[in-house]
């Protein structure tokens, strides 16, 4: 990874306000249009207590959200048709589709059923005419959303096999609903409980998986993904690990229903510091792709534009190295001696024929180039203060910047480096509290959660590329305090 990215937190600092535009703009951009159905008052079974509150609260929810919600409760079979009908009226256009159902529902032959209050099966061929095909909700979603996300808080058991008549939404006993597979892409669908398991009607006025889904639903900046871990989490602790949550994906993208909190406008202090950093982060970047280089004119050309910053310190450093190395140049004595010769011998001392070029400054390897110790030290007081720089391994790299970088931002200082010293280092030691606040969920975008952060290989290349530089410095770190 790159200086240039190590700041990431600056960066997004010095574009929020054009953040606040775009969120502005895209927050509930698309189109969302969502069904939810929850059946309690069964006629010719035992009611359940809560489904139509779980579907009064989560409409509620979604309509708070920007979704157009058709909702119904307790509806008998036609009154179910009728309202799949609208909800696939008003799918046109719609980027996102999502039905929500609480209530009795079936499997038979690995296919699922949802049970209005007027079901009344007596056998396998009632199924048709006395229920509603999931798949007749799903060919709805499917034909114009892009996204469609499904969630079934449902009774997890089979009637014909055992009866449907009782207090719970499902039976131990019970088989439960059929594995549901993603057929298209862009769909999210959600269990109450693992297929083939119990889901449990509660003793509040939520079911366990519907309370929970209320209680994170509303979380700014939380993906989808994210935010039924928790849910699945909540639902385990609650039911005492009878009931857990499964889902199935083929999302391609991250989704939120609620959107991150619009970032907060700059003020000119903070707008001047990450400034200030990036520009730091940029002239890090510029040093590290020349580090290793042989050529004095690299360096020569870079302190050109960086030759005032701490990095420009480091180039001449490295220029003072170099230059013995550089091949002699031929210097011809030859006009000098003409012009002796045709001068009287004086008794005077002669004057110097080549004037010696005034030395460079000298720049102390050891104001550049911390021992190990520091910088371990510095890492682990930084991870400390809540800005995690990886590994305390000793190797000043991306992840000791970037926790640098977070820490100069949120401490609101001015640094001249994203390099350690012992200043830094005392300065750190001296602070008690956190400094950056707990990183927010990311969107992480591709990366999966519980994921392990892997070094990539051009990371350890950049990394030992930069070891024949350490020892250099090193040795005349050593060849300087013996002179001493």
């Amino acid at each position: 990874m790159r200086p240039g990215v190590l700041l990431l937190a600056a960066n997004k600092l010095l574009v929020a306000c054009l953040a606040l535009v775009v969120w502005a703009a895209n927050a509930h951009a698309e189109k969302r249009v969502a069904l939810v159905i929850g059946n309690s008052a069964y006629r010719n079974v035992a009611p359940l207590k809560n489904p139509a509150n779980d579907a009064e609260d989560i409409s509620k929810a979604l309509s708070s959200l920007g979704f157009e919600v058709v909702s119904g409760r307790d509806l008998d079979r036609e009154a179910m048709r009728r309202k799949v009908q609208e909800f696939s009226g008003k799918l046109e256009g719609a980027g996102v589709a999502l039905f929500y159902f609480a209530g009795h529902a079936v499997q038979i032959g690995g296919q699922n059923y949802l049970a209005p209050v007027d079901t009344n099966l007596k056998k396998e061929a009632d199924l048709d005419f006395e229920t509603v095909s999931l798949d007749l909700v799903r060919r709805q979603m499917e034909r114009d959303a892009t996204t469609q996300l499904i969630f079934l808080d449902a009774c997890r058991n089979n009637p014909l096999g055992r009866s449907l008549g009782r207090s719970a939404r499902s039976q131990a006993e019970g088989k439960g609903l059929a594995r549901l597979e993603t057929s298209a892409e862009g769909t999210f669908i959600a269990f109450a409980t693992q297929p083939g398991n119990i889901a449990l009607d509660g003793d509040g006025r939520n079911s366990p998986f519907t309370g929970a889904v209320l209680k994170h639903i509303n979380r700014a900046g939380v993906e989808l993904s994210e935010l039924m871990t928790d849910v699945r989490r909540d639902v385990y602790e609650v039911t005492a690990k009878q009931q857990l949550p499964w889902t199935n994906s083929s999302l391609l993208g991250a989704f939120y229903f609620k959107a991150a909190e619009p970032p907060p406008e700059l003020t000119a202090e903070e707008k001047a510091r990450a400034e200030k950093l990036l520009a730091l982060a940029g002239q890090a970047e510029a040093w590290e792709r020349i580090a290793d280089s042989k050529d004095i004119a690299v360096f020569e050309t870079f302190l050109k534009t960086h030759g005032s910053g701490s990095y420009g310190d480091l180039a001449r450093f490295t220029l003072e190295k170099l230059r013995p190395l550089e091949p002699a140049k031929a210097v011809s004595l030859a006009p000098a001696a003409a012009a002796l010769a045709a001068k009287p011998i004086e008794t005077t001392a002669l004057p110097t024929a080549v004037e010696a070029e005034p030395k460079p400054e000298t720049v102390s390897p050891i104001a550049i180039e911390p021992d190990k110790q520091t910088i371990r030290s510095t890492q682990n007081e930084l991870t400390r203060l809540g800005c995690d720089a990886g590994n305390a391994d000793g190797v000043w790299g991306a992840n000791s910047r970037r926790a640098l970088g977070n820490y100069a931002i949120h401490a609101k200082l001015d640094l001249v480096s994203l390099e350690p010293n012992a200043d830094l280092l005392a300065g750190l030691k001296s602070t008690s509290a956190r400094i950056c606040p707990l990183a927010p969920p990311v969107l992480k975008s591709a990366t999966k959660p519980n994921a392990k952060a892997v070094a990539s290989p051009a990371t350890k290349s950049s990394v030992a590329k930069k070891a024949p530089l350490r020892r250099k410095v090193a040795s005349v770190r050593k060849k300087a305090q013996g002179a001493n």
